[in-house]
């Protein structure tokens, strides 16, 4: 792109993390001098918690650091709502899988996306996850936005 703003152009993509309860049990023999192999189990994740970042050409974050945890029903509980610390960089919410889904997206569009675009020269780079492919309609939205796809490479 010539003459570009590097303002202007965008990147997004998402992060996770899992809390996982590590067991302290070994597949070892008494005295045995090394353990070289432990195993893990899918069902000892208890938490997810995933964090989706705009930033743009310039290397600068681009709005609020979008954050959704993996709650139980999908609701923040009282005592966690009253402890959370509260930041203006940052916009959270909850989910019961804590996985990214098409109203996730559209909450994130809405929140954080669609308060910072530059101009209508604006280009967000994202993947194509499918819930937010172009047949939802999400990004239509924001006015003058144009969005370029990573393509996932078919199975």
């Amino acid at each position: 792109m010539p003459l570009c703003n590097y303002r202007s152009i965008q990147n997004t993509d998402q992060t996770v993390f899992e809390l996982e309860v590590r067991s302290t049990r070994t597949l070892s023999y008494v005295g045995e001098k090394a353990t070289l192999l432990s195993v893990g189990s899918s069902n000892k994740i208890t938490h997810r918690y995933t964090v989706q970042q705009i930033i743009n050409m310039a290397r600068e974050f681009v709005g609020p650091l979008f954050i959704y945890l993996q709650e139980k029903n999908g609701v923040m509980g009282e005592r966690v709502r009253k402890n959370l610390f509260r930041a203006d960089n940052i916009n959270g919410t909850c989910s019961a899988s804590g996985k990214l889904t098409t109203s996730l997206i559209k909450y994130w569009i809405k929140n954080c996306l669609s308060l910072f675009i530059c101009d209508s020269r604006t280009r967000l780079l994202s993947d194509s996850w499918r819930g937010e492919d172009d047949k939802h309609g999400l990004y239509n939205c924001i006015r003058g936005l144009k969005r370029l796809q990573i393509l996932q490479k078919p199975r």
